[in-house]
């Protein structure tokens, strides 16, 4: 006879959120053993953050495991609405628009295969699309934004660059927009163009 669930205290809840946050996949595990899955769907923080917008914002890849918590996940989350839902205006980002503003191509990876175009496409509270949130956000990181690289602004921006580029085309090819040939990056704003983008890590 199965045990029933506990009920998680806020202290717990918010332990979950971080667990996401810094890619603790065996915490996250030990969790839904102690408790179920539905706070993985259910549970929001105070800006209606859920867990796959942390992990899907914080994806340390290389060093800590938070696209196999995204993995872990979508393969989990009771509510397939949970994909795609935003949080708390007036930012109203997706985990979707999270994982590309700071260009995590394995993630985008995870999500688009799960999304409707409608669902790929869909914008945030500044009218931005996951795509337009990778074309711009590069021109926006503040100088914490990666700390791993050199602190010279110039290496930091040429060190992005490739993997935003891969991250608006593989967008660009989930949308199903334009053709093989064309370059979505040929109209990207300049700095002056843009409005202001969120900060690279999700808090």
């Amino acid at each position: 006879m199965a045990l029933a669930l506990s009920t998680p205290s806020n202290e717990e809840l918010e332990d979950l959120i971080l667990s996401c946050r810094y890619g603790d996949l065996d915490d996250v595990r030990e969790f839904v053993r102690r408790f179920g899955v539905p706070p993985l769907s259910d549970y929001l923080d105070e800006r209606g953050n859920s867990c796959l917008h942390m992990a899907a914002a914080n994806g340390h890849e290389g060093k800590k495991a938070s696209t196999n918590v995204v993995q872990y996940l979508v393969e989990n989350l009771e509510k397939p609405s949970s994909l795609h839902r935003a949080n708390l205006p007036p930012a109203s980002n997706t985990p979707l628009h999270w994982a590309a503003m700071n260009h995590h191509l394995p993630i985008l990876k995870l999500l688009c295969p799960r999304l409707t175009t409608e669902q790929i496409c869909q914008v945030n509270g500044r009218g931005m699309s996951a795509m337009s949130e990778a074309m711009g956000s590069i021109n926006n990181l503040p100088p914490s934004a990666n700390k791993d690289l050199p602190s010279n602004d110039e290496k930091q921006h040429a060190d992005q660059i490739p993997i935003r580029e891969q991250c608006v085309n593989y967008l660009v090819e989930m949308m199903k927009l334009g053709d093989a040939d064309s370059d979505p990056l040929q109209d990207l704003p300049s700095d002056d163009q843009q409005k202001s983008s969120p900060t690279s890590e999700l808090g």
